[in-house]
């Protein structure tokens, strides 16, 4: 089954969907003043006469705005780099205490270029000075800067940096790094940020990179929870899919317990997958539900409303009068179209009984058994039944299975 999608108008919905990457800029400085007899051997007179009234005004809390104009004075007497570090210091906090990242911008660079600041801290500075230029739009020098707070064992300016990169218009740089950053944390244990994968999937589809487009889309399922982030991601995933159409189904599947369906063309792919003549209870149940919405002047929505209707009585006498000798294959089917008519413990006896009976699908059959296990709440066990899949297409449709049971599950 041939799956298209509108390139242009995806790339703008994402690009005016996009997380804005959340920026804090508050790097452990130093925040003492040097001793008296420090600042005598390492400052000139002139420059501790011109530092001294500001450093007072920031401990005293003071009208600090109206300290801004003295800024270029103090500059212009720095010229050792203790100077830089102190005037870096006081003209930094200048600037957090007025919310003028300008301002905070200047101060920690003449920080970092001091070369003062303790081996430890190199990475936070230099990450809130990238931090600062990325909020400036000054991506040239946010590169510059995230880089070395990433050199240094930042795993936050990683993110940042490939971020940077993708704004830049340097996509496959920032596909990269967004790539080892989300691999750094997963193996520490620790939780991807939401809309890291999500910048990673716009830039993606803004390539028309369909691989990579698909792939980002599974893991911004797997990581965001935001309702915006996930809808988009399924439109790429099932618009950009490399499924087989029985894997497809299985999808399709996933994206009604969702209510992931935003395209008329979604409702009639879901449909014609589905063949209502096999499974009427699945198409009834999904007119009933989401099918609701779906497009009414399509002949095969039409034809599919009136076979859902005639069918549904019938087929459901014959499953249960099938149901009790099959095992394997006719098993498998026969689960398959329980779990269409809602009757989830039906489904998961009978795809029990496929898979012990020795079904030529297996993973086909457990990703049934963990669908009717969701279905019926058994959460821990739906998981468990998707991570027995570990190969083909069939495990990259587990991923998504298993980000919608956690999710239930936290719920």
């Amino acid at each position: 089954m041939v799956r298209s999608i509108s390139r242009a108008a995806l790339a703008f919905a994402l690009a005016t969907g996009m997380a804005a990457t959340g920026v804090s800029v508050t790097p452990a400085m130093a925040q003492g003043k040097k001793k008296e007899k420090e600042a005598a051997a390492e400052y000139s007179k002139e420059f501790v006469e011109a530092y001294q009234p500001l450093a007072n005004a920031v401990d005293a809390g003071g009208d600090l705005a109206a300290l801004k104009p003295q800024i270029p004075s103090l500059v212009a007497l720095t010229t050792s780099n203790d100077e830089k570090m102190a005037a870096g210091n006081v003209i930094f906090n200048i600037g957090s205490k007025t919310q003028d990242q300008a301002v905070q911008l200047q101060g920690v660079e003449m920080m970092l270029a001091s070369g003062k600041v303790p081996a430890e801290n190199i990475a936070s500075f230099s990450l809130a000075a990238g931090q600062l230029a990325y909020n400036a739009k000054d991506y040239t020098k946010a590169e510059t800067y995230l880089k070395q707070a990433a050199d240094a064992g930042s795993a936050d300016a990683k993110g940042l940096l490939a971020s940077t990169y993708i704004t830049n218009e340097k996509p496959a740089e920032g596909l990269a790094m967004l790539d080892s950053a989300i691999k750094d944390l997963q193996a520490a244990g620790q939780p991807v940020p939401e809309g890291w994968a999500f910048n990673g999937m716009a830039a993606a589809v803004g390539q028309d990179d369909r691989p990579a487009a698909f792939k980002w889309g599974v893991m911004t399922l797997a990581t965001d929870s935001r309702d915006s982030a996930r809808s988009q991601a399924y439109r790429v995933v099932e618009a950009y899919s490399p499924f087989a159409d029985d894997v497809q189904l299985d999808l399709m599947r996933l994206m009604a317990r969702e209510n992931a369906f935003d395209q008329p063309r979604q409702y009639v792919a879901y449909l014609d997958l589905m063949q209502p003549l096999r499974r009427p209870g699945e198409a009834k149940n999904f007119f009933d539900g989401v099918g609701a919405k779906a497009p009414t002047d399509n002949a095969l929505v039409a034809d599919a409303k009136r076979v859902a209707n005639e069918r549904y009585a019938t087929t459901l006498k014959e499953l249960d009068a099938d149901a009790p000798s099959a095992s394997g294959d006719a098993a498998l089917a026969i689960a398959d179209t329980y779990l269409g008519y809602g009757k989830s413990a039906e489904a998961e006896a009978a795809y029990t009984k496929a898979i012990d009976g020795g079904t030529t699908e297996q993973d086909r059959a457990l990703t049934g058994l963990g669908i009717a296990q969701a279905d019926q709440g058994k959460y821990a066990e739906a998981k468990a039944t998707f991570e027995k899949i570990t190969t083909g297409q069939r495990s990259e449709l587990a991923k998504l299975w298993i980000a919608y049971v956690d999710g239930k599950a936290g719920a």
